[in-house]
């Protein structure tokens, strides 16, 4: 009974390692696919916004932008000017679906001009025209510095649609002052990142404040980020992932800075499939452990028979020696039991009389020990 208890203990043990460690394994591989999803979408974020930086910088020092921020009338000087503005803004977008429009402005003279224009408007003129739908309503929120500066702006052209990031270039070199704004539409930038995504998971994008900005069918520029419980173990910075096996519907949220850019982007991933796994192992386990425990009840059940065996025929032939010889045992074979029974019975005399032995020395020991005590106070006394 003992034995197989050890056995039983031992197998549980060994199979609650390997459930263990299965369960970590499948965990670790779904939240590395979970979080490399959510890295590949911060990183091309990044790659978009770096672009668009890029992009800015660019027609900012462009001779022809540079000559429409130094004259307020530049198609008085250049034939043809606007034309070829116009061109020059669009080959820089051509092919980049996000780009809503590229604006440039001149505060010196307060005159905007967009890649969908034929010539250069006063801001003023554009305010008040409302069928006019050029995007002038990031110019308040300009940083008006005495060096180059560039913003990312969360807005709407409107005042609800459509939703932007924009980048905001304002330069500033000498007497040189200018600015390039560049709109990313978010509703484009999610269907160009969704592409490839995966079923059942979501993208969403958190702006610095932790407001939800980008997202599937998107209604504000802004969301309340409680109003989505998927999210709520959102954090301001830090790459990071996350399984919810108890949910409702079991899923994984993973998220991922965009750059330096001060974004996160997250994403949410159904974990069905890696729920189903972890059944399979636990079924697995439980089957494991039942088997292991069958074989180690069998063995200690062989084991406690052989080791019985030789006690029932020693006990057989003490108490019917004639029966022994009857059932077909040579005499060769009872010579040996004998020889080992009167050998264990020598070697326990031998070993009790060395243990007496043993006894009679200490007490001896003892006894002179107590006398060499008491001799030298006894004279003393006399």
């Amino acid at each position: 009974v003992k034995l197989m208890i050890i056995l039983i203990v031992i197998v549980s043990i060994a199979v609650a390692v390997v459930f263990n460690l299965s369960v970590n394994a499948l965990e670790d591989e779904v939240k590395t696919m979970t979080q490399h999803t959510a890295d590949e979408y911060a990183h091309r974020v990044t790659e978009i916004l770096e672009q668009s930086n890029r992009l800015t910088t660019y027609l900012a020092v462009d001779e022809r932008v540079q000559t429409f921020f130094n004259n307020e009338h530049p198609e008085y000087i250049i034939d043809n000017y606007f034309n070829e503005l116009r061109g020059k803004l669009r080959v820089y977008s051509y092919g980049i679906r996000y780009i809503d429009s590229i604006i440039a402005y001149a505060p010196k003279h307060e005159r905007l001009f967009t890649d969908q224009g034929t010539r250069s408007l006063k801001v003023t003129d554009v305010q008040n025209d409302a069928g006019l739908r050029w995007d002038w309503s990031w110019i308040p929120d300009m940083i008006r510095s005495e060096k180059t500066t560039t913003q990312f702006l969360v807005r709407t052209h409107s005042s609800d649609w459509p939703y932007y990031i924009t980048v905001v270039k304002h330069f500033r070199y000498v007497t040189q002052d200018g600015a390039i704004a560049l709109d990313i539409n978010l509703d484009t930038l999610y269907e160009t990142l969704a592409v490839n995504r995966a079923a059942g998971s979501e993208l969403y994008m958190f702006d610095t404040d932790g407001s939800v900005i980008l997202r599937a069918d998107k209604r504000e520029l802004r969301a309340n980020r409680d109003d989505f419980p998927q999210l709520a173990s959102y954090r301001a910075e830090g790459a990071f992932c996350k399984l919810f096996p108890e949910a409702e519907e079991p899923y994984a949220y993973a998220q991922s800075p965009v750059g330096t850019y001060g974004f996160v982007i997250g994403v949410t991933a159904p974990i069905s499939d890696y729920m189903t796994r972890l059944l399979e192992v636990r079924s697995r386990c439980v089957w494991a452990c039942v088997i292991m425990g069958i074989f180690a009840a069998i063995v200690a059940a062989i084991y406690g028979m052989l080791s019985i065996r030789p006690l029932q025929a020693i006990q057989q032939l003490l108490e019917n020696p004639a029966a022994w010889q009857q059932n077909g045992r040579r005499a060769e074979e009872i010579r040996d039991i004998a020889d080992r029974i009167i050998g264990f019975l020598q070697t326990n005399d031998r070993l009790r009389g060395e243990l007496d032995q043993r006894l009679n020395l200490l007490n001896r020991v003892q006894m002179q020990a107590l006398q060499a005590q008491i001799n030298p106070h006894f004279l003393f006394n006399t």
